[in-house]
């Protein structure tokens, strides 16, 4: 990544230190993030990523303060965007941890916002080739109040990467601590079954996605019944299409799980609805 990041609204060179070795984001992972996609300079779904934000805030008892407006937090991915010429598409990452001070127990609650913007696709392409998925099941994921955070904790997203890749296979499934199907290592996950689309319900211990809320509102309008219900690995055999989705790829349809086979049918779909509701 060149050119600028903004934090607490100053734009600053990206290759400038912005950190002290006390930042509790990296002592302690005592921070949250936003991965957001921006389509010809402007942030989608702003809202839900910022409902998302603000809930973890709640949890961790961050302080509040003026800048974590959404219009703000609007203005300022704008400006960087803008700043770093990043005009058509961009993945802007938006970071709050809370400042330095303390060890568990911090000194203060008080926030600082950092963001991060690299180029990016100006709309969802659907994959051309389709993924293969494996199960990952040497560490369980619980269910927990932190379940709905997206935070810079990330150590067992990392294990299941380093999975995927030892594995050779493109994405990993992530049970929880109940041996059902949860999400994967960056997306949440969706298969369909006789004109069913389904998903764990998010008490299964899955991430809120801000596009997994995208497209359970959109499914009826495709003819797909939705069912937010627990899943079990045997379900990938039954299931004619499967796909992850994530805010900055939409969806990815996915090829195969061990010896099955699937279609893209209801993806392609989704992938033009979203589009469509983009004006890409």
């Amino acid at each position: 990544m060149s050119g600028y990041v903004s934090l607490n609204g100053k734009l600053i060179p990206s290759d400038t230190p912005v950190f002290t070795v006390a930042n509790r984001g990296f002592r302690y992972g005592d921070a949250l993030f936003e991965t957001i996609k921006c389509v010809h300079g402007m942030p989608l779904f702003l809202e839900s990523h910022l409902q998302r934000l603000y809930g973890g805030m709640e949890l961790l008892g961050y302080e509040w303060n003026d800048q974590l407006l959404k219009t703000v937090i609007n203005e300022e991915i704008i400006r960087l965007l803008l700043r770093n010429r990043h005009k058509e598409g961009a993945r802007v990452r938006l970071t709050i941890f809370r400042n330095e001070g303390g060890l568990y127990t911090p000194q203060t609650n008080e926030i600082s916002l950092l963001l991060e913007s690299d180029l990016s696709g100006n709309k969802y392409e659907l994959n051309k080739e389709g993924k293969t998925i494996a199960i990952y099941d040497e560490i369980f994921k619980p269910i927990s109040a932190f379940n709905s955070l997206k935070s810079a904790n990330a150590l067992l997203f990392v294990k299941a990467g380093m999975a995927k890749k030892a594995k050779g296979v493109d994405e990993m499934v992530i049970l929880n601590s109940k041996g059902l199907v949860c999400e994967t290592v960056s997306s949440n996950i969706f298969l369909v079954i006789h004109n069913r689309l389904i998903t764990p319900p998010l008490s299964e211990g899955c991430l809120p996605g801000t596009m997994r809320q995208n497209i359970l509102a959109l499914a009826p309008s495709l003819g797909l019944e939705v069912m937010e219900t627990p899943v079990g690995v045997n379900a990938f055999e039954q299931a004619e299409e499967v796909f992850y989705s994530n805010a900055i790829n939409g969806v990815v349809w996915v090829l195969g799980y061990e010896k099955k086979r699937y279609f893209h049918k209801i993806s392609e779909k989704i992938i033009n609805q979203l589009n469509q509701a983009i004006g890409a």
